[in-house]
């Protein structure tokens, strides 16, 4: 009926004891006899080692015993003190991945590499932001100024920018700001964007824009001209970025 050997079923009935149902319950497969079984001297000297010496590893451990006249593998060593839970878990700090970096070598076209950062400014004395984009092969650039410093602003920004940019974007670098954080790296990848990062306290990789915002504080901010209102500087800014980007002469 159940299509089993007979054998097996004369087994089991053997077995079986009505008043005790743990009768019908796997047994060890355990070998009654283990003739390679390490000896139990050398077992136990293993144990006392591991005991004066807890941090010592498997190898160490195998070594020191080698010296010893007793020839156990670093393996063997390793069963016998995890069968006897002498194995010591160290917690360690999980290394984060490395960020990645820009591959100069395929930076040939318009659109292969954009640099963004921001730059910090002063309305009577309260504090703006303007955001920076610029094409490392064309110079092309688009700025704009906000009075907030985060990942929804950076992203904003990010969409107008590739309005004007009118060319597909294959990468852009920032530093390691909190406004460049995961929510920018995410909207980016879904655009099919690689996100890459300068190295900490290395503004000299981002030099195309950080040169950019020198020539802004030259030629715009240090000029005290930008504005009474948010909307003013918002608009002398645009003028001012459009002239730069048409009109100005770059070298």
């Amino acid at each position: 009926h159940f299509t089993i050997p007979l054998r097996t079923f004369w087994r089991w009935q053997r077995r079986y004891d009505p008043w005790d149902l743990q009768s019908l319950e796997d047994r060890s497969r355990r070998p009654r006899t283990s003739p390679c079984r390490t000896a139990l001297t050398a077992e136990l000297r293993l144990l006392a080692i591991k005991q004066q010496h807890p941090r010592w590893g498997k190898e160490k451990l195998a070594l020191v015993l080698r010296a010893e006249g007793i020839n156990l593998s670093g393996k063997t060593c390793w069963k016998i003190l995890t069968r006897h839970q002498r194995i010591i878990r160290y917690h360690t700090r999980k290394r984060r991945a490395p960020k990645p970096r820009v591959n100069w070598a395929e930076v040939r076209l318009p659109g292969d590499l954009l640099q963004l950062d921001t730059k910090v400014v002063s309305l009577h004395g309260q504090p703006m932001y303007q955001y920076t984009i610029i094409d490392v092969v064309s110079r092309w650039r688009h700025a704009d100024i906000f009075v907030r410093q985060d990942m929804m602003t950076t992203i904003l920004f990010l969409d107008m920018a590739q309005q004007q940019f009118g060319r597909a974007v294959h990468m852009i670098q920032t530093d390691n700001g909190k406004e460049f954080g995961r929510a920018v790296s995410r909207w980016l990848s879904a655009r099919r964007i690689r996100h890459v990062f300068s190295h900490k306290s290395r503004p000299q990789e981002n030099a195309y824009v950080e040169r950019s915002h020198r020539t802004d504080e030259e030629e715009f901010w240090s000029l005290g001209s930008s504005g009474a209102t948010i909307r003013d500087v918002r608009t002398n800014f645009a003028a001012y970025l459009h002239m730069h980007n048409t009109e100005r002469p770059h070298w």
